[in-house]
């Protein structure tokens, strides 16, 4: 995949994240993706995918989710890898 098509994935995992943060499920499906895309491309992450992912864990809207636990583990993951990759 070249830098463009990379981006571009990027913006779109982004952009699905940002669209289902009022829906528990879409978030963490998009979690996930985002975080397989981040594993596979550390070097392409901007610093709009590290707001996005700041906003899941600051967000409120998901403390009442039975399941809450697992998106902001999977959120914390992917901003965790990212710091690992930068050191």
């Amino acid at each position: 995949m070249n830098t463009r098509d990379l981006r571009r994935e990027r913006a779109t995992l982004v952009n699905a994240l940002k669209r289902n943060m009022q829906e528990f499920t879409g978030a963490y499906l998009a979690v996930c993706d985002l975080r397989e895309f981040v594993r596979t491309h550390p070097g392409i992450v901007t610093l709009e995918t590290i707001q996005v992912l700041q906003g899941v864990l600051l967000s409120s809207g998901f403390c009442d989710q039975t399941q809450s636990f697992f998106l902001y583990r999977e959120a914390d993951d992917i901003l965790a890898s990212i710091i690992g990759h930068a050191g």
